[in-house]
C-alpha cells in the first residue's frame, strides 16, 4: 500500500553577490550562504555559512524580495523576519544533496 509521492519544495534559490557576502561576513563568524523562496507555500529558506538552514513559514513574496535587495541580509533577517514568522531549524543541511 503506497501513498502519493512526497511533494518536493520548489524553492527559488539566489546566492548573494560576492561583494555583498564579503561585506556581510566581515568581522563575524557567520553569514548567509543562500536564500530560497517557495511562492506556492510562502516558505522562505535561509541557509547559513555554518550549514544550518532555517525555514520560515507564511512569508509574503515582498518580504523575500526586500531580503534579497537588503544591504545586509543578516540584519534584515534579524530585524524583519525573526520572531515575526514561524521558524524551523535544520542543522547542518547539505544544500544540493538528496535526502
Amino acid at each position: 500500500m503506497t501513498g502519493p509521492a512526497p511533494r518536493r519544495n520548489h524553492y527559488h534559490h539566489r546566492r548573494p553577490h560576492p561583494a555583498r557576502m564579503a561585506q556581510q561576513s566581515a568581522g563575524r563568524g557567520g553569514g548567509i550562504r543562500s536564500v530560497g523562496y517557495d511562492p506556492t507555500t510562502k516558505a522562505l529558506l535561509v541557509v547559513c555559512e555554518s550549514g544550518n538552514a532555517y525555514r520560515y513559514a507564511g512569508v509574503p513574496k515582498g518580504v523575500y524580495d526586500s531580503l534579497f535587495a537588503a544591504a545586509s541580509r543578516e540584519q534584515f533577517v534579524r530585524e524583519s523576519i525573526q520572531g515575526r514568522y514561524p521558524r524551523e531549524k535544520y542543522p547542518c543541511m547539505a544544500v544540493g544533496e538528496d535526502v
